[in-house]
């Protein structure tokens, strides 16, 4: 009988991670990079507040709406037409948060007061500590061209923008992930 013995290296930090497909640069800094303001009734600024631990307390940026209609935040950028699934960390910076996501013209929310989530596939809502909330949903990309729009909204499952102030009502984002695949995995902020 042959018997083989094989080493594995322990994992080393980030070695089990997902390949997370937002740039690094654009994860964590929503003022540069992929994301964009595709009108002007929604405003953002930076530094915001601590974020959670997942991320290393990288600091999030603030965003909110000026109008309660507005395109809202809005990250894109080119990928291959796939399954995957969008997350980030959000921070209810008022009295009762709701986001949306649109990835791709499809309406998920998130309510960050009660955990819960409203449509979408996949759609996941973790308590992160802190007051932050992680949200995530899978998304079929079908044109090589990945679009999804962050907004808060004013009531549950609404469509109507919350106004905010970046003081007293915003919206924290922070830790953005793109990875191939459905399902929520392991915030990967390191590559």
């Amino acid at each position: 009988m042959d018997v083989r013995i094989v080493y594995f290296p322990a994992p080393g930090p980030g070695a089990a991670l997902p390949t997370n497909l937002v740039p690094l640069s654009s994860r964590e800094d929503i003022s540069t990079g992929l994301f964009t303001l595709p009108d002007a009734n929604t405003s953002r600024s930076t530094p915001g507040d601590a974020g959670p631990a997942d991320v290393g307390g990288s600091t999030a940026d603030r965003y909110w709406h000026t109008t309660t209609s507005s395109a809202g935040l809005r990250l894109a950028f080119g990928v291959a037409n796939d399954t995957y699934n969008i997350s980030g960390y959000f921070l209810k910076g008022g009295t009762n948060f709701l986001v949306r996501m649109i990835p791709e013209g499809n309406n998920v929310w998130f309510d960050l007061s009660n955990v819960e989530t409203n449509n979408g596939t996949n759609a996941v809502i973790t308590d992160a500590g802190g007051g932050w909330y992680r949200c995530s949903s899978d998304v079929v990309v079908a044109d090589s061209n990945l679009r999804v729009d962050f907004l808060s909204q004013s009531a549950r499952w609404s469509t109507t923008e919350m106004i905010g102030d970046g003081t007293t009502n915003y919206v924290g984002i922070v830790g953005i992930q793109l990875t191939a695949g459905s399902g929520v995995k392991a915030y990967n902020g390191v590559s």
